[in-house]
């Protein structure tokens, strides 16, 4: 089994700040190591089918040009000894949609009855360019 994209991170200022990573490797270009040490993505993510990941921060050999990234390598981790958590995906990605429907001042459909897939598939139009 591995990561099913996209990749979906909560920061640490609530439901209404969710990261959406088109994959592993737009994860590691866009996040920035200082930012994965402070927490700003939260201490796990989920991909999109409930999976729990996590950024990691590598730390970098001593080198010559290690000044450039002290603070080293950013990586996503697959937490492969947990167990999925799709529910508490769908649950964040819920009231993620709700509230910018609120924040927006529009009346947005329910969408409690939508299948996790369908919620990603919400996200990922509404996320991206």
């Amino acid at each position: 089994m591995s990561m099913k994209p996209p990749l979906f991170f909560r920061g640490p200022n609530g439901d209404w700040d969710v990261s959406v990573f088109r994959d592993e490797s737009h994860a590691v270009a866009y996040c920035e190591a200082i930012d994965v040490v402070n927490g700003e993505y939260g201490e796990y993510g989920w991909d999109a089918s409930g999976l729990l990941v996590k950024l990691i921060v590598e730390p970098r050999s001593r080198g010559v040009l290690s000044f450039l990234a002290p603070e080293g390598k950013v990586r996503v981790h697959w937490l492969k000894e947990e167990a999925a958590r799709p529910d508490e995906l769908r649950r964040v990605l819920l009231r993620f949609l709700s509230h910018r429907a609120e924040h927006r001042g529009s009346d947005a459909p329910s969408l409690e009855p939508v299948s996790l897939e369908s919620l990603v598939a919400v996200m990922w139009r509404h996320l991206t360019p």
